[in-house]
């Protein structure tokens, strides 16, 4: 795992937070959180003083391909009570991030951002894993390696 930047892998199916706070009993400065809703708990109990919890997108909203009322509810339920006295006394801050709404809301910054990451990746400061390369006629088996966690990196469709 080092060669892809991991100094310590954790499995998904593992006790993250106990293992995160093993190897960093102080937290960590930032958790990238896609899931929200009861994560978002853990996500701030991983916190250093100065941390950040980041909300992108919000998978624990989605149930399989459409948009279900009972999982959006939950999910509010869980993160709802975000208590600025909490923030503050423990020194944490929780931000929000979703990409296609800034793209919207402000185009600019979205090119500027993309142009950033355009360049960092031409002058190999970020290397992009390819994990493998499908026809589009084989979509339905490129879709089973991602939905079985087979894939490290990205699974790219060809016309």
């Amino acid at each position: 795992m080092q060669e892809n930047g991991v100094d310590y892998a954790i499995h998904h199916g593992q006790d993250y937070e106990r293992e995160i706070l093993k190897v960093r009993p102080q937290g960590v400065s930032i958790v990238l959180d896609s899931l929200a809703g009861a994560e978002f708990t853990r996500s701030q109990n991983l916190l250093e003083p100065l941390g950040k919890v980041v909300l992108i997108g919000a998978k624990g909203m989605i149930e399989g391909e459409h948009r279900s009322l009972w999982c959006i509810l939950k999910t509010w339920w869980n993160t709802k009570n975000v208590s600025p006295q909490s923030l503050i006394m423990k020194n944490h801050a929780v931000a929000g991030f979703h990409l296609t709404e800034l793209r919207k809301r402000d185009p600019k910054a979205f090119r500027k951002g993309w142009m950033e990451v355009r360049d960092m990746i031409a002058d190999g400061v970020l290397r992009p894993r390819i994990d493998s390369v499908w026809k589009f006629e084989e979509i339905v088996e490129a879709s089973k390696q991602i939905s079985e966690r087979k894939n490290i990196g990205k699974v790219i469709i060809k016309p």
